[in-house]
């Protein structure tokens, strides 16, 4: 099963070019919405982009997937991973599809907006941590509006609310 899940304010603001843009961003994010980031994120086999890797290197040289896969879409089959031995590079996104398609085994896509373009005719679900207030950011990512999801469940919390969808 292949979930897409990202955060995002009501006018799909999913992310930003720049650095100090991006630390002006997560000095917006209600408090809330930390916790609720570690709730969809983490706990499942997942798939980022190498420039979403490369934002938070950090955060996840320090995650411990267990028996879960992190995997790092990219186009550079050597791309550096900055020693973090628990991530893997992927170049064929398909090979991954392929792999989580009807299954129930988890892949959570968790972006940036490239890779959530190109999973998203293959997205069983999408969870949105949608904010209430606007946040900084000039990538946006609508195409999922687009996507016939039933809303399943919409968990509110101080300063937005989690929604998750199922495709119809």
């Amino acid at each position: 099963m292949i979930r897409l899940v990202f955060v995002a304010d009501h006018n799909d603001t999913v992310g930003c070019t720049l650095e100090e843009d991006r630390k002006l961003r997560a000095s917006q994010w209600p408090k809330a919405l930390s916790a609720e980031v570690e709730k969809i994120f983490f706990g499942e086999s997942a798939i980022i982009g190498s420039i979403t890797y490369d934002h938070n290197v950090e955060l996840f040289s320090k995650m411990d997937p267990k028996d879960k896969e992190l995997l790092v879409l990219t186009r550079n089959e050597k791309f550096d991973l900055r020693g973090n031995e628990k991530a893997t590079v992927v170049t064929d996104y398909m090979q991954v599809v392929e792999k989580y398609k009807n299954t129930d085994d988890v892949l959570i896509v968790g972006g940036g907006a490239a890779l959530w373009e190109l999973f998203l005719p293959y997205a069983d679900e999408i969870t949105i941590a949608c904010t209430d207030e606007p946040l900084a950011g000039d990538i946006t990512f609508s195409a999922w509006r687009d996507v016939p999801m039933i809303e399943q469940q919409r968990d509110d919390w101080q300063g937005g609310s989690t929604i998750y969808l199922k495709r119809a």
